[in-house]
């Protein structure tokens, strides 16, 4: 039996949890039907989009928890999501992905943290769908645990220096 015929995902007494939202932003179709595969069967309810002018439109309506960026998107970067996630004081957790330099992924995350979101790991492209879902537990995590924008605590802070 596949990940999707497990159920939904379970707390530590059993119960059912709620599906957690998971926004994805990559111009790569094949990317984004990868993640939406492996996320799907991990418990998320994906809205994958392909073109950058509707990330602003996805993120309101969907309203995720944790948030993919592909950094570098045709003719946009991810920057631009990142400045618009901060503005409207984003909540969700926020991953970036990248088939850029790994510094430029750093670099981007530190921005995002001065910024006060709640960003996690980062993934250089190519990653395999163990490093997807160790990142998405560990977004789901920081979302869950109600660190970053609105009462960050320092140990939070800690946590994601510990990713650079």
């Amino acid at each position: 039996m596949g990940a999707q015929d497990a159920g939904p995902a379970r707390d530590w007494k059993g119960r059912a949890l709620k599906n957690s939202r998971l926004l994805v932003l990559d111009d790569e179709s094949l990317v984004c039907d990868f993640i939406a595969q492996v996320a799907t069967g991990d418990g998320f309810d994906v809205v994958a989009i392909l073109e950058p002018n509707e990330f602003a439109s996805a993120y309101r309506s969907h309203e995720p928890d944790v948030i993919i960026l592909d950094l570098q998107i045709s003719d946009h970067d991810g920057i631009e999501q990142l400045r618009f996630l901060a503005t409207n004081e984003c909540q969700a957790s926020v991953l970036l992905i990248s088939g850029m330099d790994g510094r430029v992924l750093n670099t981007a995350r530190r921005l995002g943290v001065t910024q006060g979101l709640r960003m996690t790991k980062t993934l250089p492209k190519p990653f395999g769908p163990n490093e997807l879902r160790s990142a998405l537990d560990d977004a789901r995590g920081l979302t869950l645990s109600g660190s970053g924008r609105n009462g960050s605590s320092r140990n939070s802070l800690a946590k994601m220096k510990a990713y650079d």
